[in-house]
C-alpha cells in the first residue's frame, strides 16, 4: 500500500506542476507593441537669400530637404521669398531616423517660376539636422543664378 500511495503522490505532484506551467505560460503573457520614438521637433529657418550674387526676386519657392540612406526624401512645405528674404521655413522630418542627416535647401518651381528645373536649384549652404525645436533666424542662403526664362515663339 505504501508504494501505491507514493506513486499517486508523484502523479498528483507532476499534474499540479504541469498545470502550473501551462497556466503561467498561457495567461501570463502580455503583448507589448513597440512604438517608435516621437518625431523630432522642427527647426524654423529665416534669413537673406541671394541668387546669382543679387538679392532674390520676390516669389521664389524655397524648401528644405533631408534624405537619409535607405529612407524616403523629406521635403518641407515651400516658403516664398519677399524683399530678398525668406522666413518660417520649418524643417521637421517625420521620424528620428532623419536625425544626423544633412539638410539641403532648394529653389523649386512654382507658378511664377515654372522654368526652374523639377529637381530644384541647390543652395551652397547645408546643415546637419540635429532635431528641434529650434530656430535659425539669420540663416542666409546663397544660390547660383536662375536659368534664363525660355523665349516664347511668336
Amino acid at each position: 500500500m505504501q508504494a501505491v500511495n507514493y506513486r499517486s503522490k508523484i502523479i498528483l505532484s507532476v499534474g499540479i506542476f504541469v498545470a502550473l506551467v501551462m497556466m503561467l505560460t498561457s495567461s501570463g503573457r502580455s503583448t507589448v507593441h513597440a512604438q517608435g520614438s516621437p518625431p523630432p521637433g522642427p527647426i524654423v529657418f529665416s534669413g537673406l537669400v541671394t541668387v546669382g550674387g543679387f538679392a532674390a526676386p520676390d516669389g521664389l519657392s524655397i524648401v528644405g530637404r533631408v534624405k537619409p540612406l535607405l529612407l524616403s526624401l523629406y521635403e518641407s512645405y515651400p516658403q516664398t521669398t519677399s524683399g530678398g528674404k525668406y522666413s518660417l521655413l520649418a524643417v521637421g522630418p517625420p521620424s528620428s531616423s532623419y536625425l544626423y542627416t544633412t539638410i539641403t535647401f532648394h529653389i523649386v518651381p512654382n507658378a511664377a517660376y515654372d522654368h526652374i528645373p523639377a529637381a530644384g536649384i541647390l543652395a551652397t549652404e547645408t546643415l546637419l539636422f540635429l532635431g528641434g525645436p529650434g530656430t535659425q533666424d539669420a540663416y542666409n542662403l546663397t544660390f547660383p543664378a536662375l536659368p534664363p526664362v525660355p523665349s516664347t515663339p511668336t
